[in-house]
């Protein structure tokens, strides 16, 4: 696959008809583009010729130079995971005191 295509309605596939190595792309992530743009051009190539696919460990790297540092994404993950806890523990409670005083009011204590 090489990118999606979203609209209000549906989110497209745009699927790789050869194999072979991208050269130029001319848009960017939330580009509007028209009917018929050039949004990328391939160098077509043979399987044999293709590089080979990074690892796991090659994608991950890659990842951490474009979003940022090792340490932001680290801060970022641990604050999320708390606030995800902060919030479930929140929304717990809130959901013990509602039914304790549901009970309360229909046995008319």
């Amino acid at each position: 696959m090489l990118f999606d295509v979203e609209t209000e309605k549906v989110v497209l596939e745009i699927m790789a008809d050869c194999s072979g190595i991208i050269e130029n792309i001319t848009i960017a992530n939330g580009d509007h583009v028209n009917p018929e743009q050039v949004v990328m051009t391939l160098q077509q190539l043979a399987d044999s010729e293709l590089p080979a696919r990074p690892t796991v460990d090659q994608t991950h790297d890659s990842k951490l130079s474009v979003s940022g540092s090792a340490e932001e994404d680290a801060i970022a993950s641990a604050l999320f995971s708390k606030l995800n806890t902060i919030c479930w523990v929140i929304g717990f409670i809130i959901g013990v005191a509602a039914g304790v005083l549901g009970t309360l009011i229909v046995l008319g204590k």
